[in-house]
């Protein structure tokens, strides 16, 4: 008897880990994917992966209109972060303004912190 449920443990911990490989598999393939992309295939995956209830607003990426690039990083870090969490959560819209000025060369602190003194203001004085 002890021999049988060391057998079934052993093929437990097997088919969990050839799930687990697939799953690792499955998530880069959709990164190599996120990461290859257009930017008019970014905004689609956006539009229908990510709800708009944990979207960053519309007007979060009016800044970012007229630059393709910049808009291509803020929507690549959205759709990472959806699929590395599991579809659960996409970045904050200071850690999108960080992430697309890190990643396209700028000096993120200035904007950084004049945001986060803009939602103190805001929270202090609601």
């Amino acid at each position: 008897m002890n021999a049988r449920v060391a057998l079934r443990y052993a093929f437990r911990i097997l088919f969990n880990y050839f799930e687990l490989a697939n799953m690792e598999s499955k998530l880069n393939d959709t990164l190599t994917n996120i990461r290859n992309s257009s930017l008019d295939a970014l905004k689609l995956l956006y539009e229908i992966s990510i709800p708009s209830e944990l979207a960053p607003p519309a007007s979060f990426w009016t800044t970012y209109t007229d630059d393709s690039e910049k808009l291509s990083i803020g929507l690549r870090a959205c759709l990472v972060m959806w699929e590395v969490s599991g579809n659960k959560m996409v970045p904050n819209e200071f850690q999108l303004t960080a992430t697309i000025a890190l990643m396209s060369g700028q000096d993120c602190l200035d904007r950084t912190v004049w945001l986060m003194l803009e939602l103190a203001m805001e929270k202090h004085f609601a």
